[in-house]
């Protein structure tokens, strides 16, 4: 049996981003893991620290919207 790469959607990866980007949620989904970890970790801690690195997160949030191309393992989104 063969593995198939099935596409990950790049309007499902926007949605996740723009609504719990500031947990990583987005990059889980296209298998980018240690990006997805650093933004959980800075989600997490962020209501403890006055909300400023949220802010940052949700900024790099939007800059990956708008460049990321490919999922995690090199293959094209949807």
């Amino acid at each position: 049996m063969q593995y198939v790469a099935v596409a990950k959607s790049r309007g499902t990866y926007i949605v996740l981003g723009l609504l719990l980007g500031g947990l990583g949620i987005h990059n889980f989904y296209i298998g980018r893991n240690g990006v997805a970890v650093v933004q959980l970790v800075i989600g997490l801690i962020s209501p403890c620290l006055f909300f400023i690195p949220l802010v940052a997160v949700y900024i790099w949030v939007i800059g990956e919207l708008i460049a990321i191309k490919r999922d995690g393992k090199g293959h094209p989104l949807a």
